[in-house]
């Protein structure tokens, strides 16, 4: 299955939601659990207001939200643009490849 990114947006807060509210998605980034659909809203408020993250929404023609990818600058490191790549895949479309594809069209 082919995927896409789009920008992600406040409308995408109640399937950020739903692909996010299990602990194990974020237990690795204090501050970040998103446990209903209005803290999922504040996250991406949080996201695209910051000018050194570029948030994206990983989708297909047949799903419309399989999970984030995030690009983070982190300024230069060892003469090079550094950046970091952050993404979840909701647990439905989990080691299916989507991630991959994902990091790939971002590099």
């Amino acid at each position: 299955m082919d995927i896409f990114l789009r920008n992600l947006s406040l409308n995408d807060a109640k399937d950020f939601f739903y692909a996010a509210w299990d602990e194990n998605v974020f237990r690795f980034i204090p501050g970040f659990y998103c446990d209903t659909t209005d803290k999922a809203r504040e996250i991406i408020k949080t996201l695209l207001s910051d000018p050194t993250v570029t948030a994206y929404v990983i989708a297909s023609e047949e799903i419309s939200f399989i999970g984030i990818i995030v690009v983070v600058e982190k300024g230069v490191q060892e003469g090079k643009n550094a950046y970091e790549l952050s993404y979840f895949i909701d647990v439905k479309f989990r080691r299916k490849g989507f991630a991959t594809k994902a990091v790939k069209k971002i590099l």
